[in-house]
């Protein structure tokens, strides 16, 4: 499907119909959905044109092995993590099954191989897609002591071919196993990660590193330039009182926003907690707040994306992140300025 400014789509997961507004970074493009009056960060694989159905898959593809099924994507990672090993217990409590999670924007050529006690006793190879998690092992628990070693070598794959070869070494101890617990990129689930390759870009060999002493001296303000500040006279003693009381979260259902939620619209009631978040946004910014929780819910994802979009746009936003949370489930956004 080519894509160009102006192009009529339909969102395949939604089925809402917008046009192409700009192209974003990573394989992103900005789509203008005319119902709602707002614009959505969508990936481009999620396009189809109007009218046209994405063709069956074949049944050798819906039969493949090893892929898992995943929850929908929250959003983007702004941050990718590369290619990881990661491992998740079995519910009979016994074992862990083991997953390679590429979490980058390339296809990956990977070959790995389990040493136990020293031996080889399992290996493998295969192809991973941008965003896929694929099942590669199991083991039990008690094998955990056994030193287990995992040999991975991993390709990325370019228009030219095959990138270079990175290899890596996954060493299992039970120390550092269960130091390792957190939530696992795209799969959102807790488990066990390792890394493998953080970025298969290359440094830039023309690139010099820049000494401590250099950074000083070209940064360095000259005594006679420097501006006399006094800290005390911008101190406010409101914004203080205000900090102390702000509460660094938002419930935007709108039963928790108006009075009487029954009278408006759904167009209406979008445009009111995004005005409610602004607000709330601009407040946080103001009064300095390190991080705060956007609670949106699940629903249809129309308010988590408008949302989204508005974090992307913000010079004052670091980052920002959908996991689950032990309070807000998958229902709320961690924003960190």
């Amino acid at each position: 499907m080519i894509i160009a400014i102006g192009t009529p789509v339909r969102i395949s997961h939604t089925g809402d119909h917008g046009i192409v507004k700009a192209f974003l970074d990573n394989d992103m493009v900005e789509v203008y959905l005319p119902m709602d009056d707002m614009s959505i960060p969508v990936s481009v694989d999620d396009l189809e044109k109007p009218g046209v159905r994405k063709p069956e898959k074949k049944e050798a593809e819906k039969q493949e092995e090893h892929r898992i099924p995943l929850p929908e994507p929250q959003f983007l990672s702004l941050r990718p993590e590369g290619l990881l090993m990661a491992f998740e217990e079995v519910e009979d409590g016994m074992s862990y099954k083991a997953y390679f999670l590429n979490d980058t924007r390339l296809d990956v050529l990977y070959s790995f191989t389990r040493k136990q006690k020293g031996s080889t006793v399992k290996s493998s190879h295969g192809k991973l897609t941008p965003g896929e998690v694929r099942e590669i092992d199991r083991l039990l628990k008690t094998q955990l002591s056994d030193h287990i070693n995992y040999e991975v070598d991993c390709w990325p794959v370019n228009k030219a071919g095959s990138g270079k070869k990175r290899s890596q070494s996954v060493r299992l101890r039970p120390k550092s196993f269960f130091k390792n617990r957190r939530t696992a990129p795209i799969i959102n689930r807790i488990m066990h990660c390792f890394p493998v390759v953080e970025s298969f870009r290359e440094p830039d060999p023309g690139a010099k590193k820049e000494d401590l002493k250099s950074y000083t001296k070209k940064n360095v303000v000259p005594k006679a330039k420097r501006k006399e500040t006094n800290y005390y006279s911008s101190y406010d003693i409101h914004d203080v009182e205000e900090f102390a009381h702000f509460v660094p979260e938002i419930d935007l259902h709108i039963e928790a926003l108006h009075p009487s939620p029954k009278s408006l619209d759904a167009r209406d009631i979008l445009r009111y907690q995004l005005s409610s978040f602004d607000t709330f946004l601009a407040k946080a910014i103001r009064l300095g707040v390190d991080r705060v929780f956007v609670i949106h819910g699940i629903g249809t994802g129309k308010l988590r994306n408008a949302i989204v979009t508005r974090l992307m746009n913000n010079p004052d936003v670091e980052t920002f992140k959908n996991e689950y949370h032990h309070k807000y489930g998958w229902g709320a956004t961690e924003v960190v300025f």
